[in-house]
């Protein structure tokens, strides 16, 4: 099994929310205290990539294999709609399991994503080819803390990372789409990103839409 079922809580109200599947980023701990609301009044399943986060395994299941592991959990817990959500690196395996369960996924939430726009090289150069900032105390800190250069994540991202079998294209997706991103953010595209949702969507900034909105109103008077 390619992917680690680390808890199952069921709900113990008769709630109508769909249970949420979300594929965590690097390390699961730091998601307890968001996951622990999240879960009040729906079923919950946590899921952690072995090979991604800071553990000792250098097997990196592919597409395939981690859709079939999707396919087992669903049938074990008898899961017929569900929500699905990924941060960062979990985005990927959450736009795999919007794409194979497109029956069973109700929602897909994307937060920090690095499945959109992998056709780009911001993804792979800020993460993996960056030069470390100058600032010794930086870069003490970005030794410490930074997984890029944790062996088996260095090893799975190196080795066994290629983009077009990980990005997701929006005109793919067939369910409800939530895409958060951080404006700051040093590694996920975020403005080309949000330009890419608006134009799929035909969204327009809240700016324009009034500008537009008041000039329809002064024609009318």
């Amino acid at each position: 099994m390619p992917l680690i079922l680390i808890g199952y809580i069921p709900t113990l109200s008769h709630s109508h929310t769909p249970p949420s599947l979300p594929p965590p980023k690097i390390g699961i701990w730091f998601y307890i205290p968001f996951l622990s609301r999240l879960g009040k009044g729906r079923e919950i399943i946590l899921l952690e990539v072995p090979h991604i986060v800071t553990q000792l395994s250098f097997e990196a299941p592919d597409r395939t294999e981690t859709v079939e592991s999707l396919a087992e959990i669903l049938s074990l817990h008898s899961i017929a709609h569900c929500a699905v959500a990924g941060h960062s690196f979990g985005s990927i395996v959450a736009g795999w399991a919007a794409a194979a369960f497109p029956s069973q996924v109700r929602q897909l939430v994307l937060i920090d994503p690095v499945c959109l726009l992998l056709c780009l090289p911001d993804v792979a150069v800020n993460f993996l080819y960056r030069s470390p900032p100058a600032n010794l105390f930086h870069r003490t800190l970005k030794d410490l803390i930074d997984p890029s250069s944790e062996i088996t994540v260095s090893h799975a991202l190196r080795r066994h990372f290629w983009w077009y079998q990980n990005v997701t294209w929006l005109q793919d997706v067939t369910c409800p789409l939530v895409v958060a991103l951080s404006s700051e953010d040093d590694i996920v595209p975020s403005a080309a990103i949000r330009a890419y949702v608006q134009r799929h969507y035909g969204m327009r900034e809240v700016g324009e839409r009034e500008e537009e909105e008041e000039e329809e109103e002064e024609e009318e008077a």
